[in-house]
This record gives C-alpha cells, sequence and structure tokens, in this order.
C-alpha cells in the first residue's frame, strides 16, 4: 500500500480538509470548517497553564537542603510533596474526565488555573509556626496538582478542537512538550532565588551566619518571595483564560472536528479498558513515566551524594529537560 492510500483510508479524501485559512471551506460532506487565529491564543493560554503546573511540581526538588533548614523538613517531606501529583491523579482523574468530556475545555481549563491559584494561595501563607506553614504547603501542592488530568491529558483535545490535521500533531507536541520547560524553569529559578549557600555567604552579619535560626528565617523569607512569585504567574494564567477562552471555534477546523462524541465518559472508559493494545501502551507509558519522574524529583538528593552542589544540580536538570523539549517539537512537527 502506498503511502498517500494509507492516508487516504485512515483519514479520507484530501479535500475533506481544509488548509490552513481564515475564509470558510464547506467539505464534500456539507460541513461548513474554518481554521481561526485564535488557536494560536488558545494553544498559548492552555500551555501556560500546563507550565504552571509543572512549575509547581517541581518547586521544592531542586530547593531541597534550604526547606531543611528553614522547616527541618526531612527527604520524607520533600518526597510527599513530589507525591501530591500522583496521589492527587488517583483522586481527580475521573471527575475531571468527565468535565472535559461534558463541559468542553473552557470550563476544564478556568477550574485548573482557579486551583492552581487557590494553591499557591495556601502556600504563600507566611505562618510563623512551621508546622501550620508545612500543613498549608502540603494542601496548597495537592490542590495544584489535582489539576493534573487537564494539564498533562488535554492537549491532543486541544489540537482536536481548534487545529487542522496539518497542525494537530505539532500543536500536540507544543501544548505537552513547552509545558515542560516549567520543569526546567524551576530548576533554574528555584535555587537562584531560594538558596540557603547564598544567604549564608552573602550576609556580613556573622551573627546570621553562625546562627541557624536566623539563617531559617532569611531562607524562609527567600521561600515566601518566590511563593509569591509563582503566584503571580498562576493569577496572570487564570486571568488571561477568564477573559478569553472559548469552549470551541464557532467553525470546526476539519470534519473530524465536528463529529461529536459518540459514547458517554463511561462507555468510553469501559471500552478502552478492554482494548489490551491500550492496556500495554499505557502500562509501558506507565512504567517510564513513574522512574523517569521519580528520579528528576530527587535530583538534588542523588547528586549531593557526588558532591554536586544545587545551583549545578538545577542548571544539569534545566539543559536535560531544555533538550528533551526542542527535541520532541522537532521530531513531532
Amino acid at each position: 500500500m502506498k503511502q498517500s492510500e494509507e492516508n487516504s483510508r485512515l483519514l479520507g479524501s484530501q479535500s475533506e480538509y481544509p488548509s490552513p485559512s481564515t475564509s470558510p471551506t464547506v467539505v464534500s460532506t456539507g460541513v461548513e470548517c474554518k481554521v481561526y487565529k485564535t488557536r494560536w491564543y488558545v494553544l498559548f493560554v492552555f500551555t501556560a497553564e500546563v507550565f504552571i503546573y509543572n512549575l509547581t511540581w517541581n518547586t521544592w526538588s531542586p530547593i531541597q537542603e534550604p526547606c531543611k533548614v528553614a522547616f527541618g523538613w526531612t527527604d520524607f517531606d520533600l518526597l510527599l510533596l513530589s507525591s501530591w501529583a500522583a496521589i492527587a491523579l488517583l483522586a481527580t482523574s475521573l471527575p475531571l474526565i468527565w468535565l472535559m468530556d461534558s463541559k468542553g475545555l473552557r470550563v476544564s481549563v478556568l477550574l485548573t488555573t482557579f486551583l492552581a491559584v487557590l494553591g499557591k494561595g495556601l502556600q504563600a501563607v507566611p505562618f510563623d509556626d512551621t508546622t501550620m506553614r508545612t500543613i498549608f504547603i502540603n494542601l496548597g501542592q495537592f490542590l495544584c496538582m489535582a489539576t493534573g488530568t487537564v494539564a498533562l491529558g488535554a492537549p491532543p483535545l486541544v489540537s482536536a478542537t481548534w487545529f487542522p490535521p496539518s497542525e494537530r500533531t505539532t500543536a500536540t507536541a507544543i501544548g505537552t512538550l513547552v509545558g515542560y520547560c516549567g520543569i526546567a524553569s524551576a530548576f533554574a529559578v528555584g535555587p537562584a532565588m531560594v538558596s540557603g549557600v547564598i544567604a549564608q555567604t552573602n550576609v556580613s552579619n556573622a551573627s546570621i551566619s553562625n546562627n541557624t535560626q536566623d539563617l531559617a528565617k532569611l531562607i524562609d523569607q527567600q521561600l515566601i518571595w518566590y511563593t509569591y512569585f509563582e503566584l503571580a504567574l498562576c493569577t496572570v494564567v487564570f486571568l488571561c483564560a477568564l477573559v478569553h477562552f472559548p469552549a470551541r471555534p464557532p467553525l470546526p477546523p476539519s470534519l473530524t472536528s465536528s463529529i461529536p462524541h459518540r459514547l458517554s465518559t463511561k462507555a468510553s472508559l469501559k471500552k478502552v479498558m478492554k482494548n489490551r493494545q491500550f492496556l500495554w501502551l499505557t502500562t509501558i507509558r506507565a512504567l517510564t513515566f513513574g522512574v523517569y519522574y521519580g528520579w528528576v524529583s530527587l535530583l538534588d538528593v542523588f547528586l549531593k551524594k557526588f558532591h554536586v552542589d544545587a545551583v549545578t544540580a538545577g542548571w544539569l536538570g534545566c539543559s536535560s529537560m531544555l533538550a528533551g523539549v526542542a527535541s520532541g517539537i522537532i521530531v513531532g512537527r
């Protein structure tokens, strides 16, 4: 079978899909299609949401040593913060899947961006009591990570709703991979804004340099400003989605985008759970995803055994993540 025949049988006649254009096109079935420039704004806002999600997930890992000084945390406390992503996904996956299927993109994105603002707001409350501060940080982390189903699962929905077939793989790659720049940013920005070593060497007062309690307060202040910075980013993304983030374009970009869902969320889940290929691919994806992210979340701890400081470890994580993002978008295109 020739490549052209394979594409024809799987996707239909090429005449059914309009090329990217701002003028409406009527396909052979009589469905009017149009590709809107707004699609890039929608993709930008959604990608910013994914960026915030990944930034929040990786907030605490690159600054583990300063957090131990400021709050008296152990490796378990830091591992718990990284684990809230998996815990929250188990708790919220089915409700958010239903929400995306029944209410569409706008409601889903507004809810997830609002939860990010609320979660970061809780983390920014400057309690003097370290126990209360730790509780609110974990609660805020759970709320931020509760949005993972939309942030990680909706890129194909965004591309299918707003983009023509010729751009969908690229749009999905951008929506998925550019968001991982949030992880890379956390590796670079975190140690730069919050570092016990930097704080200790920059303070000329010997009483502060030799006093762990005063140093902890100084690091805590840096953590508060770092959290305010992330809260500002979350608020900007939420406002952008609130002002303009349509659930779908007035006209579909292609024939396939105009076809409504024929199965309910429950029926769809039952169908995929009986598909052996789907279960096999999901298992492979889960194993690689879990091992990689488990390793990244403790990169600072692992490299410390080799006498690698937090700043260097952060830049190693940042550069490796950016390399993956660039190569992934190129392959997707």
